[in-house]
């Protein structure tokens, strides 16, 4: 009589369209049973995407195109079925044959699918999880080049200024670590987008949050003391209006501002090949800048290293022709 009770074994094909079935009646009338048999299915994914399964599993996916439903589903999925989609992605996204990561290669082919993760910041109860999710894709160079070359990119700079603390600062580690991962990627972006990329960018170092400046200083320094960045590098401190800038950071009433500007400044003041302009505003502001460096703290007494490279610094402005 047990035959009778046995259900029939889910096939790979079974399980993607069991998923793809449900998530298209998600929003009518039997949402509920909908929800149900889509969280049932997910679980199936997961294991299978554990097993020898994984390779038929990942082609039937890819074939109706499921990555860009879920996404697009996302927010009526309950909560734990979210964090099961993140965990999916994840895991198709490291699948690896020989050289080649399948799913970064369809993605890549998809940037639909690509850039609807990225509007996912734009909703508050998916905003998180398509972070999780761009942070995997932007570990990979295509997936990478794919958002840096788009003007979609932009689009971060909105949700960096966002009203909700969670979600500017899951854009800003994004958006940090699409610019930090690749070096040769970010360089070439950052000469070809020069003007348009720091015109965006010199916003968020005004910007009224604190967390908000001081993460833009830090990253900006970072970018700058960067080799590979020399030629970005060069053109920016060779811009007065910058240098103004960052002048005026360094009287911000917070003491970690202060710091992280003087971390801009002393690439200004270092350049051993100073635009006129630039040479101009430190000899014009020479003595009050002698001054302000002597006082300047990073909390820390004895770091030497600190208290050395200011007065190197101190040197080379008290010597300004």
């Amino acid at each position: 009589m047990s035959f009778f009770f046995k259900s029939k074994i889910k096939t790979p094909q079974d399980v993607v369209r069991g998923v793809k079935d449900a998530l298209y009646r998600i929003d009518g009338p039997d949402w509920k049973k909908a929800t149900e048999d889509i969280s049932r299915n997910i679980q199936l994914m997961k294991a299978m995407l554990s097993g020898d399964e994984i390779a038929q599993l990942s082609q039937e996916i890819y074939k109706v195109d499921l990555l860009q439903l879920l996404i697009m589903k996302l927010p009526r999925l309950e909560f734990e079925t979210r964090k099961d989609v993140v965990n999916i992605f994840g895991v198709l996204l490291r699948r690896q044959i020989a050289n080649r990561h399948p799913t970064v290669d369809y993605l890549s082919e998809k940037s639909h699918t690509l850039f609807a993760i990225l509007h996912g910041f734009d909703n508050p109860e998916i905003a998180l999880s398509c972070g999780t999710i761009l942070r995997d894709c932007a570990k990979y160079p295509p997936l990478a080049k794919g958002l840096l070359d788009s003007p979609e990119f932009y689009r971060f700079f909105k949700y960096i200024e966002a009203d909700t603390f969670d979600i500017s600062s899951d854009a800003f580690s994004t958006f940090k670590e699409i610019l930090t991962r690749h070096k040769e990627l970010t360089t070439t972006f950052l000469i070809k987008d020069y003007n348009q990329f720091f015109d965006h960018y010199n916003k968020l170092l005004l910007s009224p949050s604190y967390v908000t400046k001081r993460q833009s200083l830090k990253l900006l320094s970072e970018i700058l003391l960067n080799r590979a960045n020399f030629q970005v590098m060069t053109k920016f401190i060779g811009f007065p209006e910058n240098l103004k800038m960052i002048m005026n950071l360094l009287r911000d009433p917070s003491k970690n501002i202060q710091i992280e500007a003087y971390h801009v400044f002393k690439i200004f003041v270092a350049n051993p090949n100073k635009a006129l302009p630039v040479a101009e505003i430190l000899k014009k502001n020479q003595d009050k800048l002698m001054v302000y460096l002597s006082n300047l703290s990073n909390n820390r007494n004895d770091d030497e290293q600190f208290n050395e490279e200011k007065d190197y610094l101190i040197n080379i402005i008290r010597q300004l022709p």
